[in-house]
Order: C-alpha cells, then sequence, then structure tokens
C-alpha cells in the first residue's frame, strides 16, 4: 500500500539531499563513515511508502552529527522545516584533519563561494552581496558576505526593523537597518555603527524595489 506523500516530505528530502551533497559524501560513504544505512538514507531521500516515511526528527539529529564530522554545520531546524542555519563549512582549527577550507586565504575564498552557489540555488529571488561599508559593524563586517529572500510590494512591510539587502528606486544597493517611513509605501534605512563613515547612511522616507532580510551571513577571514 502506497502512503501520501506531503508536501513536507518532499521539502525535507530535497533539504537532506542538498546536505549530503554540500558536505560531498555519497550514499555509500554516508554508510561506511557514519554508519547510516543505504536503506535508511534512501528513505530520507525519497519517501512514499509505508516502510519509507521520510526523515523523522531523529534522523536529523543524526545526520547533523554525520555532516558535523565532515566539517559541515546544519542546524536539524534547516533539515525539518526549512529554517534556521543550513549547510555551511566550520571554522575548524587549522591544524585539524577535517579542516576543509585549509588555512590559505584562498582556500577560504573557494568556501565562500561554494556557500553562496547553495545558497542561491535551493532559494528562489536570493540576493548574495559583500559588505563594502562599517555601517552595520560590529555585526557585519567589511568583507563579509551576506544573503537573503527578496521580497516585494506588502511583503516588504515584513521586513521592517531587521537587518536587509535593499534596492532603492534609485537602484542602489544597500545594507542597512529597515524602518517604516513615516510617507506611505515608503522606508527608512539607517546605519547602527554610531561612528559610521559610510556613505548614504540614512535615507528618510524612501521607496524600495525590493528588500531582502539577512539570513545568511559569512565572516570573510582571508580579509
Amino acid at each position: 500500500m502506497e502512503k501520501v506523500v506531503t508536501l513536507d516530505m518532499l521539502e525535507r528530502a530535497k533539504r537532506v539531499r542538498s546536505a549530503r551533497k554540500f558536505a560531498g559524501v555519497s550514499l555509500q560513504q554516508m554508510d561506511t563513515r557514519h554508519d547510516i544505512p543505504l536503506s535508511t538514507l534512501r528513505g530520507w531521500e525519497r519517501p512514499g511508502t509505508l516502510k519509507n516515511q521520510g526523515l523523522t526528527l531523529k534522523g536529523a539529529h543524526r545526520l547533523v552529527k554525520a555532516l558535523l564530522n565532515e566539517g559541515i554545520g546544519c542546524s536539524v531546524e534547516w533539515l525539518m522545516e526549512g529554517t534556521g542555519e543550513g549547510p555551511h563549512y566550520l571554522d575548524l582549527p587549522k591544524d585539524s584533519p577535517k579542516n576543509r577550507k585549509g588555512a590559505s586565504p584562498w582556500s577560504q575564498q573557494l568556501a565562500i563561494q561554494s556557500e553562496i552557489k547553495f545558497f542561491e540555488e535551493i532559494n528562489p529571488d536570493s540576493i548574495v552581496v559583500m559588505i563594502t561599508d562599517d555601517g552595520l559593524a560590529p555585526v557585519f563586517g567589511l568583507g563579509d558576505f551576506v544573503g537573503g529572500i527578496k521580497k516585494f510590494g506588502k511583503e516588504m512591510t515584513k521586513a521592517v526593523d531587521q537587518y536587509c539587502i535593499v534596492e532603492t528606486a534609485s537602484k542602489d544597493l544597500l545594507v542597512r537597518k529597515v524602518i517604516p517611513g513615516k510617507k506611505p509605501k515608503t522606508f527608512s534605512l539607517h546605519c547602527t555603527n554610531p561612528q559610521t563613515r559610510a556613505l548614504n547612511s540614512t535615507k528618510i522616507d524612501i521607496a524600495l524595489k525590493w528588500v531582502a532580510p539577512i539570513v545568511w551571513h559569512r565572516k570573510n577571514h582571508s580579509s
């Protein structure tokens, strides 16, 4: 008898596959390295029958532990619900045999670029930018990378009082804290660093094309 496959089950299966592929580990390697049987992994990635009901909370904890041993961080919340922190390279000690990034700035950049590509692939309407001023220091520093999911129209009001990437009506791309404007359909953009030297540190009552609350952040240790 076939089990009804829900959208939640399919989305979890997609996230499990994405996390495993991000770690660069095959199904067979997950079995041999982390003692997660192939049948269990296939059940997580291809749910659909009574004996194959997809990822469970217990399974998510098990997978997170396996990913940690591969030098990849990932939250249980992301695997189960799509919220929280998704797959990312860990900042391991330079002398650790599991340090996938190595000690060189170039290898760190490659790791960041890999994460950016992954973030963009799994998130429609995503945007990733590099921080180029000190307007939001010390939360976001020069050279850091931040990413978000664009919101348009009425959805933009859900981004107020958050750190966001925004595009103004005049096509300026900025990373600022967004607060409601005093005029209808406007917003104000603020820096939170009182000693900032950033240009356009404050913009009052302006129209925005879109707003992307920051949900992904990677420090650039090579900068």
